[in-house]
């Protein structure tokens, strides 16, 4: 018998020390359980905070604006300004509200930038990239951005044959200038060295302008 006990202690022993193991198991599977929960949580609650449901209501007159501005963008599109300056001279808004309106309107920004920059090459000629990139920010309110993006990735358009009508109108308006000086001013105006380089070869030879080009390159 007294040989035996030693056995059976240490399988009494060892009983002990698997249950308690799984009761630390256990338990450390229960805090990364509740600790997971509560990031899922805390991820849950920023996002409902971040709709506006935290955030401060809106006066009756930024309501009736931001009402108007969604319904001119949904039946037209706008730009910014135009989208401030309908709300301010045609409705009646303070320029505040129609500013609201316009900051958080429901619109597609982007897209309206691709759509004013496409009607005004499709409508004038001799838009260089600089010149579409300010009007589209200064004059219509897009973004640098958006207008960045409108004018470089998106807008249809021959940047070579408007880089030649740009080049012609420099030649017709500005006098004589050298085949550098024009190739300069193209791309200071946002075209391409290539587009650039495609226009002053026109010009030079074209009979209406080769006489205004002095041919130093």
């Amino acid at each position: 018998m007294k040989s035996r006990c030693p056995p059976l202690l240490l399988v009494a022993a060892l009983m002990l020390v698997g249950v308690s193991g799984e009761g630390c198991m256990d338990s450390t599977d229960n805090g990364d359980s509740n600790q997971r929960g509560a990031n899922q949580q805390g991820g849950s609650g920023q996002g409902s905070g971040g709709s506006g449901s935290g955030g401060p209501e809106l006066t009756p007159s930024q309501e009736r604006a931001l009402r108007s501005a969604q319904k001119l963008v949904d039946r037209e599109g706008s730009s910014p300004l135009s989208l401030i300056q309908h709300l301010r001279l045609d409705e009646g808004f303070s320029k505040a509200d129609a500013k609201f309106a316009a900051d958080h309107v429901r619109a597609n920004w982007e897209e309206l930038a691709v759509e004013s920059a496409q009607e005004r090459v499709d409508g004038t000629d001799g838009y260089s990239p600089t010149s579409l990139i300010g009007h589209l920010r200064y004059e219509s309110g897009f973004t640098k951005a958006d207008a960045m993006s409108a004018v470089y990735l998106h807008v249809d358009v021959d940047w070579r044959l408007e880089a030649h009508e740009a080049a012609f109108r420099l030649l017709q308006n500005g006098g004589e200038l050298t085949e550098s000086e024009l190739l300069e001013q193209l791309k200071s105006a946002g075209f391409t060295a290539v587009d650039a380089q495609y226009a002053v070869d026109k010009v030079s030879t074209d009979e209406r302008t080769r006489d205004l080009l002095e041919g130093d390159l």
